[in-house]
């Protein structure tokens, strides 16, 4: 049975609250899954049945994870951390257990992963693509930033509503302020979902058209976006010949964002470009 409204956002708020939580305490040695119940205000029989649905694995699976894959960075770029200072810090008893346990999630022995790395950060890769004109159902919203977030909840519970398992939204950034992120900033954003994806009827969401383009994509976390746009113009000189171009930017959700930890949120970032020495089509 489809969740109303109100307590298909409490639900998403829960584990947003939680997935943020996780996120933030890979040092705590003590963590328990009775205190990530506490947090999504879910008993804990309830929770490990509610999150494995939604993620695939278990909370405490999800912490273990978390913390291999913040020992993978610390092994490439703090090389003045010893492994066994690593693995300390991932909440090992020792190098052992460590060396174990990076060897099952990743096929190779720390020491040996570390010999193999550089101390040199890769940018995410970049490709063109052409989006066509396309129909969409959307919501247009202008006011202050910290509250379009009831506009993109709506839209995903109408999605689910109609019997859609397995959407996944975009947004259309305002301009003059593409990755605001102050609550009073004022911007004029929408977010939609394609009709070809959702051909079923969307009650409250506007059908219009938008125009298609030539975009630069990249996937990223979104809390990387600056980092990304930092390098962009020269990236796109020289390993795409293009520009960027004029017009809004567009963000697609990779995966419904509450139900991950901010380490691995995704989105793909669209922006508009034009070829070097022509206009924009």
């Amino acid at each position: 049975m489809t969740l109303n409204f109100a307590a298909f956002c409490q639900r998403q708020a829960r584990f947003r609250r939680l997935t943020d939580f996780i996120g933030a305490s890979l040092d705590e040695d003590m963590l328990r899954v009775q205190d990530l119940a506490d947090i999504a205000c879910l008993s804990p029989a309830h929770l490990m049945r509610l999150y494995r649905a939604r993620t695939g694995e278990g909370p405490m699976q999800t912490v273990r994870r978390l913390r291999l894959l913040r020992a993978r960075e610390q092994l490439c770029h703090e090389r003045q951390l010893s492994v066994t200072q690593i693995a300390f810090a991932a909440a090992y008893d020792s190098n052992a257990a460590f060396s174990h346990a990076f060897r099952r999630q990743f096929g190779i022995a720390p020491s040996q992963f570390r010999l193999l790395q550089t101390n040199v950060a890769t940018p995410p890769p970049l490709w063109l693509t052409r989006l066509a004109e396309r129909k969409v159902w959307q919501f247009h919203y202008t006011g202050a930033y910290g509250d379009n977030a009831y506009y993109k909840a709506r839209l995903a519970w109408l999605c689910l509503a109609a019997g859609s398992r397995r959407w996944r939204g975009w947004r259309r950034n305002d301009p003059e302020h593409p990755f605001a992120e102050h609550a009073a900033q004022r911007v004029d954003l929408c977010h939609f979902v394609p009709l070809a994806l959702h051909p079923q009827r969307l009650a409250e969401a506007d059908l219009v058209t938008h125009a298609g383009g030539l975009y630069v994509v990249a996937e990223i976390n979104p809390a990387k976006r600056d980092q990304c746009m930092a390098t962009l113009a020269t990236r796109l000189r020289t390993e795409l010949h293009c520009t960027l171009g004029e017009g809004p930017s567009l963000e697609q959700d990779l995966q419904v964002r509450d139900f991950h930890p901010p380490q691995e949120r995704r989105i793909a970032l669209y922006l508009p470009v034009s070829p070097l020495g022509r206009r924009q089509d």
